[in-house]
């Protein structure tokens, strides 16, 4: 399929900050058969003006008719593509020139459903602040995703025919881990392709739509797991070492969110027993018993902190 089209899903809604320089490294590819679906989520700032005012006729623009969720908007705007495969970029992070072409290579060399790569973190100011390359190997690789989910939106790509096959989407009942939640639905039944190189940079910033609902993150993540039991009964018993990770991963997002929102005692008393599951939550635990300014340092620090 070396002339496939590819559908690029920009969701925007007030994103005019880094807008152009996201649409101008789609612009920039090396693989030319592509559309960007421009999904504008009832913006009130500038970011129409600027995704129309390119001329070029590979940029579908589309005007929400009510502003959603996130995971809403996603869906929606995967149900307008036509490319046979479906890829994505936030307004404030950019494509690398290959991306398209590296994961339209690994998705076919794979006969896989999905394809993602590797990330490079970048700041406000686009600053580089540190790289990341996948951990996990192409394959059947739900348990690796429950103990470890590493795949950045930027650097995704999925087949719309699976979507289609398999009659799943964005929900629109997530908040903030909507590729979460959609990618591990789809790696219990298929495989994925892992590139080990970096396809993306990734702009971390507070003022971000993934920030500023941290309060969901740990609900979305529930959510999820249910689900995916509910769709494979006993599935959690063929993996439970990986669930249990899992189920951590989610008490731990609620522990983070307590903590800022200065309920201190809160966030210690979830923690707590996550220890028993294993040592960084132990060390994490330790960290907020010694002060919640040790723990905001070390997720500070880490500029991929969502990912602990």
């Amino acid at each position: 399929m070396a002339n496939a089209l590819i559908s690029i899903v920009m969701n925007c809604y007030n994103g005019e900050k880094y807008l152009r320089e996201a649409i101008d490294s789609v612009r920039a590819q090396t693989y030319p058969h592509w559309e960007l679906v421009f999904w504008d989520n009832r913006s009130t700032d500038g970011s129409a003006a600027i995704a129309q005012s390119y001329g070029d006729d590979r940029i579908r623009y589309i005007l929400a008719p009510q502003h959603t969720t996130l995971g809403g908007a996603r869906r929606l705007a995967v149900n307008e593509c036509r490319g046979d495969f479906i890829s994505f970029l936030d307004t404030d992070d950019i494509y690398l020139p290959e991306n398209l072409s590296r994961k339209l290579e690994f998705i076919e060399r794979e006969a896989a459903a999905v394809v993602y790569g590797g990330v490079i973190y970048i700041n406000e100011e686009g600053v580089e602040r540190r790289r990341r390359l996948p951990l996990h190997r192409s394959g059947m690789i739900l348990d690796a995703m429950l103990r470890q989910f590493e795949t950045d939106v930027p650097t995704m790509m999925i087949r719309r025919a699976t979507l289609l096959e398999t009659n799943l989407n964005f929900d629109e009942r997530i908040f903030g881990s909507e590729e979460y939640d959609l990618l591990l639905l789809l790696s219990a039944t298929h495989r994925f392709a892992v590139v080990r190189e970096y396809l993306s940079k990734l702009r971390h910033h507070r003022s971000s739509l993934t920030y500023s609902v941290m309060e969901k993150w740990s609900a979305d993540r529930l959510l999820t797991l249910a689900k995916l039991k509910e769709r494979h009964p006993g599935i959690d018993g063929r993996f439970p070492e990986a669930f249990r990770e899992a189920y951590a991963r989610a008490h731990y997002y609620n522990a983070r969110w307590l903590v800022q929102e200065g309920r201190v005692d809160e966030a210690r008393a979830v923690l707590g027993p996550l220890g028993r599951v294993g040592w960084r939550y132990r060390g994490l635990s330790l960290a907020l018993r010694i002060s919640p300014a040790f723990w905001n340092f070390i997720h500070g620090y880490l500029p991929s902190s969502r990912r602990l």
